[in-house]
Formats: C-alpha cells, structure tokens, sequence
C-alpha cells in the first residue's frame, strides 16, 4: 500500500531536516577540534571555515571529513599534530 501523497514530507520539511543534520555534524567537528586542539568553539568554527575557504569545499564536506577521519581533508597525518590556528 503507498503512502498518500498528503504523508509526504514537504521540500521546505526535508530541508529543514537536512539543516539540522549538517549543523549537527559541524558541531561534531568542532568539538573534534576542541578537544584536540583546546580551542574555543568560536576558533574551532573559525578553522573549519577557512580551511573550507582556502580549499574551495563546502564546510559541511569539510566537518563530515574531520568527523569521519579524524583528520581534515588533504591534511598529511605528519601534520596532523601540528596545531590548526598556526597557518
């Protein structure tokens, strides 16, 4: 049996959802960052952000990446202890 159309969710709902997903997922890498690094959450955001302006990536791809790798995108593991806020 299908589902009504009525059911459906809207494309402002999904959006919606899909909003609050990415912005929980930043929140992650923040906090990758926080915890790594000791920053702040406002310097952590601050990182995420220009490291996705200086390679030309969405910051969400970005906070996806640190999330699942534990490392930024194209960061070389030798320096990956190196702090973020120093470049």
């Amino acid at each position: 049996m299908r589902t009504p159309r009525w059911c459906w969710p809207t494309r402002t709902e999904r959006n919606l959802w899909q909003a609050i997903d990415t912005r929980n997922v930043i929140g992650q890498a923040q906090g990758i960052l926080m915890q790594k690094y000791g920053l702040t959450a406002e310097k952590a955001f601050g990182v995420l952000r220009r490291y996705s302006q200086q390679h030309n990536l969405k910051l969400a791809a970005v906070a996806e990446q640190l999330t699942t790798t534990r490392t930024l995108p194209g960061w070389a593991r030798a320096d990956s202890d190196t702090h973020p806020t120093s470049s």
